[in-house]
């Protein structure tokens, strides 16, 4: 081995080491003890799927029904699930909180390196591609999204996505293509479809920059292959989702449901100077500057910070300075701000267009989730303009001081804000909806006075750095530290931890449950929270996020319940049945009548709402002083199987008039869809008649039946495709009941019923993605078997002859 390649070696597994303790230090609340990363769709979302999905294949199952979200829906079929991703190996190795914790920690070395190798496709030297690396990695965005996991895996795997699919573009061939479309592919196995879609646009544009003269219809045959077979890679997870989409709540998603968490303009500050809004999700302070003056629609922000600091800003601007004059440069702006366009949602209007006009974007909702691909446009125009600079010494020169300038002026404005309150007094204040906080106005006080006084510290930082190259060349490592520490120390802070044990201890409200009716089970009853927008109330002893992880598990929001093995009949996930959902949509008729009707026995609700809407006291189980939460038992809650006579209407929509106005005796009778040559099930109650649940699985559920007259099976379960039902071992068909669960019809006698469910469209997309793997696999291995053959047939391989 010769020594360049000794130390090119060394270098390289320094600049790992270098990463991994980068990652460590910045993560080190959660590297180094025994919390994890928390945030609220930690605890509702990854949490309780990652563990139902492990507890399924360690059973020999593949989960493809989840029953502990309003009233079951589909695994697979939710998308986030990300059901098929590598990642989720990590689960079935370790314990699930240091599963999640390694998950979460892992995906900054693989963006990072992803970013490095991408930005040395494009001629750069190693130091501006370790730049472009940390302003990708470390940006406010990428920290903050510890709080939602796939989004987290689908930014990172962006890098590695786009440099498999330029080496692709460079020098086709079978090999490179199946990389590409794997990495491609990966991105919506880690549940993120709008990433997906986004991710195959960025190929084209990636092609569009690189094109040659003449290679036209080459390059285009190759983009249709790669995204072609992306597709089908992925298509175990793509053909079950379109095919289930229509039966979802995101089929009924409006224009302002999409619109949330748009990101303000004003937030475009917090690239350069910030982060200056996020912080304490979840407290007052933060609800009134999210709700009054970022109009986000929510009390919390979909990622507490954006910055992604002075250095990468100034540095991406010079870039397009220099690249003014080439169509590549503003092909790119162009893309750019169409992006960013998308990304301030409901403030600009361009997203709320691409809503009406294309069907498909309708299932995507949350324009700030798309940040992360205007992020990487700014590290690689960032890496560029450094380029520039290293390149030409009187450039570096006038980087340095456009870094100067930039420096003071961050320090002019840290002086006008601490001296006339500019920004939080005189520039937001005008901005709020009603009249100013005076709490929060001091805390964005506070944030603004940080953030310039550290951006201009790390400009002259940089200024002086450039300036002293000329002497001390060495110092070109300090660029991308003094990039790091920037933005370690600016957003640090924004991501959360607490302790695994608070995620999965049962809650007083939980054992008090457990003591009356048993550790229960599938099947049986259910529960539901009138919780969606809790504010948490200072508890002594606890931080923010302890507080908050103990508040929401003790209102029993969905879907933490399903950790004790109890199932919510609200629903938080985005395979919710439209037709439950539309049955939810007014909450005094749900929390009242229909949550007992779908069998949910206990529910939790704010002492307030109590009142307001209840206020029986011989209901209450048990009172949360601290939180001001009521457990209410619901004796009259109905099981999960009955028999009853049917109350036929036309359509579904006449059933959930009926449904909603209570035109029909509940106790003895179920709406039902009737077709015209259906006759109603008039079913006369006898002494003998019962439905008893046998078994019941996720899949599979077998019910005993005995009825004198012709009856209604009424199971409380959302009513959706891919159930089938025999009775007797004979088909038979599930109709909708009450609108939102299932029904059978059964004539009289004793009866056995198994309802069965497989997830339409997932075995014909497993056989497609398997069939394209093994396909693409055995195309390599045959190409590779025809040049070794070659290579021996060759007459330069005739011994004796030089070769």
């Amino acid at each position: 081995m010769t020594f360049g390649r000794t130390l090119e070696r060394s270098r390289a597994g320094l600049s790992v080491a270098a990463v991994l303790a980068a990652v460590i230090a910045l993560f080190y609340r959660a590297a180094l003890t025994d919390q994890i990363f928390f945030a609220r769709d930690i605890q509702r979302v990854y949490y309780p799927l990652r563990r139902y999905w492990v507890d399924r294949i360690w059973h020999g199952e593949f989960p493809q029904w989840f029953p502990y979200d309003g009233l079951g829906q589909p695994f697979v079929g939710m998308v986030i699930s990300g059901a098929f991703h590598p990642s989720n190996l990590l689960y079935l190795s370790l314990p699930l909180g240091t599963a999640l914790k390694l998950n979460v920690l892992l995906c900054y070395p693989v963006a990072f390196f992803g970013m490095y190798l991408f930005a040395r496709r494009w001629s750069l030297s190693m130091i501006p591609c370790a730049v472009a690396a940390v302003l990708f990695t470390f940006n406010g965005y990428m920290i903050s999204a510890t709080n939602n996991l796939l989004y987290l895996m689908a930014a990172a795997t962006l890098p590695w996505a786009l440099w498999a699919t330029d080496r692709f573009f460079a020098a086709p061939s079978i090999s490179r293509g199946i990389v590409g479309s794997s990495l491609l592919a990966l991105i919506l196995l880690a549940g993120d479809a709008q990433s997906f879609l986004l991710g195959t646009v960025a190929v084209g544009v990636l092609l569009l920059v690189r094109h040659k003269p003449g290679r036209l219809r080459s390059e285009g045959r190759a983009l249709l292959a790669l995204i072609g077979l992306a597709s089908l890679l992925g298509a175990a997870q793509m053909l079950p989702a379109l095919q289930l989409f229509p039966e979802t709540v995101t089929s009924l998603r409006s224009l302002e449901s999409a619109l949330l968490w748009s990101m303000h303009p004003i937030r475009l500050v917090e690239l350069v100077w910030g982060p200056l809004f996020g912080g304490q999700p979840g407290s007052e302070v933060s609800a009134l500057i999210d709700l009054n003056l970022l109009k986000a629609g929510m009390t919390t922000l979909w990622v507490e910070s954006v910055h992604f600091g002075v250095a990468g800003v100034t540095l991406a601007l010079i870039a397009l300075f220099f690249h003014r004059r080439s169509w590549r440069a503003w092909w790119l702006i162009v893309c750019g701000s169409v992006l960013l366009l998308l990304i301030l949602g409901k403030f600009i209007g361009l997203y709320a267009l691409l809503f009406r006009l294309l069907p498909l974007w309708r299932g995507f909702r949350y324009p700030e989730k798309m940040l992360p691909y205007f992020l990487f446009l700014l590290a690689v125009a960032a890496a560029v303009g450094l380029e520039f600079a290293f390149r030409n010494p009187k450039l570096r020169h006038r980087l340095a001081v456009v870094l100067a300038i930039a420096g003071a002026v961050s320090l002019l404005l840290f002086g006008f804000e601490a001296v006339v309150n500019l920004f939080s007094h005189r520039i937001l204040a005008p901005l709020w909806a009603g009249t100013p906080s005076p709490e929060a106005l001091g805390r964005l006080h506070r944030a603004f006075l940080k953030s310039t006084a550290q951006s201009a510290a790390v400009a002259s930082c940089l200024a002086a750095v450039l300036l002293a190259l000329s002497r001390r060349p060495g110092w070109t490592l300090l660029i991308p530290a003094i990039c790091f520490a920037d933005l370690a120390v600016a957003n640090e802070s924004m991501y959360e931890v607490t302790f695994p044990n608070l995620l999965h201890t049962p809650t007083a409200f939980v054992s008090a449950i457990q003591k009356k009716e048993g550790r229960g089970g599938l099947g049986g009853y259910r529960v539901v929270s009138g919780i969606q927008e809790h504010h948490v109330p200072i508890l002594a002893g606890l931080t923010l996020p302890d507080g908050y992880a103990i508040s929401l598990a003790s209102a029993l929001v969905p879907d933490i319940p399903s950790l004790w093995g109890l199932e919510s009949a609200d629903a938080y996930l985005p395979a919710q049945s439209k037709r439950v959902y539309r049955l939810t949509e007014e909450p005094s008729i749900w929390y009242l009548r229909f949550d007992g009707d779908f069998g949910a026995r206990y529910t939790v609700l704010p002492q307030e709402f109590f009142e307001q809407v209840n206020g029986r006291k011989e209901l209450v189980v048990m009172e949360h002083s601290a939180l001001h939460l009521l457990l209410l038992r619901n004796s009259d809650a109905a099981p999960r199987t009955s028999l009853k006579r049917s109350h036929c209407v036309e359509n579904d929509q006449q059933a959930f008039k009926t449904v909603i106005a209570r035109k029909f005796d509940s106790a003895r009778e179920a709406v039902v869809e009737c077709h015209p040559t259906r006759l109603s099930a008039e079913y006369r109650p006898a002494q003998s008649d019962e439905a008893r649940i046998e078994s019941y699985a996720p899949e599979r559920v077998e019910i005993s039946v005995r009825n004198d007259s012709p009856a209604l099976l009424v199971i409380n379960d959302a009513f959706y495709q891919g159930w089938t039902a025999t009775v007797d071992s004979k088909a038979a068909e599930i109709i909708p009941a009450n609108y939102a669960v299932r029904g059978v019809e059964l004539s009289a006698g004793q009866h056995q019923v198994v309802l069965s469910y497989r997830t339409p469209g997932l075995l014909v997309g497993f056989c497609i993605s398997l069939f394209s793997l093994l396909a693409a696999s055995g195309a390599i291995v045959f190409r590779r078997f025809l040049a070794v053959g070659s290579q021996k047939t060759s007459p330069l391989a005739v011994p004796g002859r030089p070769s």
